[in-house]
C-alpha cells in the first residue's frame, strides 16, 4: 500500500527539521484547518503529488489526498470502523464531495475514496470533517503536515 508507505515518512518527517512541514497550533497555523488549506493550495495537479496530514503523537490518525489523473483526486484515510465507510458517513454527517465513490477500504484500517476535482474549500471541510468526526481529533490537538 503505497499510502502506508507514505504515512511512514510523515512520522519521520515531522520529527525533521524540514521546512516544508507544518504544524499547528502555531503562530502561523493556529488551528488544523489552516494546516490543510496551506497545504492542498501547494498541491499543482501532477500526478502522485500529495498533501499528507496526521494528529502528532498518534500515527493511526491520518489523512492523505493525492491527486490521481485527469482531474481526480483519491482520498486516504485511517478509519477504524468495521462497518462500511458510506454507511458511516451518513450517521456521522460527513458530505463528501460529488461524484465520490468508495474505491478500497479494509475493516479497522483505512479507507480509499475517488472524486472529481473540487473547490479547495471543499476538499478542506472534507479533511476536516473526516479528522473530527470520523477520527476524533479536535481542533486543539497538535496536527501535522506536509506536501509530497
Amino acid at each position: 500500500m503505497n499510502f502506508l508507505k507514505r504515512l511512514l515518512g510523515l512520522k519521520q518527517a515531522v520529527t525533521s527539521s524540514s521546512s516544508s512541514v507544518v504544524n499547528s497550533p502555531t503562530v502561523d497555523f493556529p488551528t488544523p484547518r489552516h494546516v490543510y488549506s496551506h497545504l492542498l493550495s501547494r498541491l499543482t495537479g501532477g500526478y502522485g503529488e500529495f498533501a499528507m496530514f496526521s494528529k502528532l503523537e498518534a500515527s493511526d490518525q491520518w489523512v492523505q489526498v493525492t491527486e490521481l489523473h485527469d482531474e481526480v483526486i483519491e482520498l486516504n484515510f485511517a478509519y477504524p470502523y468495521d462497518e462500511n465507510p458510506d454507511l458511516r458517513f451518513v450517521t456521522t454527517g460527513i458530505e463528501m464531495p460529488e461524484g465520490s465513490a468508495l474505491s478500497r477500504w479494509q475493516a479497522g484500517s483505512y479507507a480509499s475514496y475517488t472524486f472529481p476535482k473540487c473547490p479547495s474549500t471543499q476538499l478542506v471541510n472534507c479533511v476536516d470533517d473526516l479528522f473530527n468526526k470520523i477520527l476524533h481529533v479536535s481542533d486543539t490537538d497538535l496536527i501535522g503536515g506536509w506536501v509530497g
